[in-house]
């Protein structure tokens, strides 16, 4: 879809950031191939593979901040940052212990009879992780003046995984984050 795009071809300024796991630290990409940034910006670990660049490897951004505001605001040429936060409110959870301990056997066993469940679970899990490792710095820019208007959209029967839902998942968020916006720009203009 993209083709042969670049960032700068855009009619708005882009960025996205990634994870460079061979430098361990996040990156922000804001000019080149818009394929390659896509495609590293949702590398999610367990879901989709590292994206070689050189001799580096890339990964989602999220692993190290899953809602880049900062980087926005640390822009001067944007003086207003709306932050969009789409992470579920709850975490996965279990209906099965295992005990202190899980024999090999044990777990073979189960996994042969479940094992598309248990794929499905460790992908989930791995997108937790990162919502999980970037909560705080995500609990600090809802009050710290990092964003001017924080909209947490709640998108019950949308998953962080379900890419199949998108037009559920627009229209949820135009009917949730509408009312939230106009309230927000009548106490702008008071």
């Amino acid at each position: 879809m993209l083709g042969e795009s670049d960032a700068e071809d855009l009619w708005i300024p882009f960025y996205c950031v990634w994870t460079n796991l061979t430098r361990s630290r996040l990156e922000v990409h804001r000019t080149g191939e818009l394929v390659l940034a896509l495609r590293a910006s949702i590398a999610i670990p367990g879901v989709l593979p590292p994206v070689p660049v050189g001799d580096e490897l890339l990964i989602d951004g999220g692993v190290l901040n899953n809602m880049p505001a900062d980087i926005m605001r640390a822009d001067p040429s944007i003086s207003t940052v709306i932050a969009v936060d789409v992470a579920p409110k709850y975490g996965p959870g279990t209906s099965e212990d295992y005990g202190p301990y899980l024999s090999g056997w044990q777990a073979l066993r189960r996994f042969a009879r479940r094992r598309t469940t248990l794929m499905r679970g460790s992908r989930r899990c791995s997108c937790w992780c990162m919502i999980t490792s970037s909560e705080g710095k995500r609990a600090r820019m809802r009050t710290d003046g990092t964003v001017d208007l924080y909209l947490d959209l709640d998108m019950p029967g949308v998953g962080l995984l379900d890419f199949n839902k998108i037009r559920p998942a627009v229209e949820r968020g135009h009917q949730v984050s509408k009312p939230l916006i106009k309230a927000w720009l009548e106490t702008r203009s008071a």
